[in-house]
């Protein structure tokens, strides 16, 4: 039996996930729809790139161990958390510890460049979007409604 590359697998995921989202904004009426449709096509186009390359990268080499999973398994257990404090402590909070905490993931130590970075960038995020143009911040999530 052949074994197929771990891309091949991811594209096989992206293109079931691309098709989910088509699935969700396919009854999007007027222009409303427009954009969802095209960066899911968009999407799906990179999926099948990636399953291609997976394909034509396949060999009798097993390709799924548990150390090439440990990487993302621990990426989306991140994101896991950030949505999780994106929901307690709202989006500037949330981002500042999250950005931290992939720094550090990827083995950044200088904590003045990591405070420097993220301090840049949330005041950028609040100027720029919560007083130029308006957006809501989201506030502080639950810890700003309790």
């Amino acid at each position: 039996m052949k074994k197929f590359h771990q891309d091949f697998y991811i594209g096989i995921i992206a293109l079931i996930f691309c098709a989910y989202v088509f699935y969700l904004n396919v009854g999007l009426r007027g222009s409303a729809g427009t954009m969802p449709l095209l960066l899911d096509a968009l999407l799906a186009v990179f999926s099948l790139v990636i399953l291609i390359n997976g394909l034509k990268k396949s060999s009798d080499k097993k390709f799924l161990t548990l150390d090439v999973l440990k990487y993302p398994f621990i990426a989306w257990l991140l994101i896991g958390i950030y949505v999780l404090l994106f929901w307690l402590t709202g989006y500037l909070v949330s981002s500042a510890i999250m950005i931290i905490s992939l720094m550090f993931f990827m083995k950044q130590r200088n904590f003045k460049v990591m405070f420097s970075i993220v301090t840049i960038y949330l005041l950028l995020v609040y100027f720029v979007f919560v007083k130029i143009l308006g957006v809501s911040a989201g506030g502080f999530g639950l810890l700003g409604r309790i």
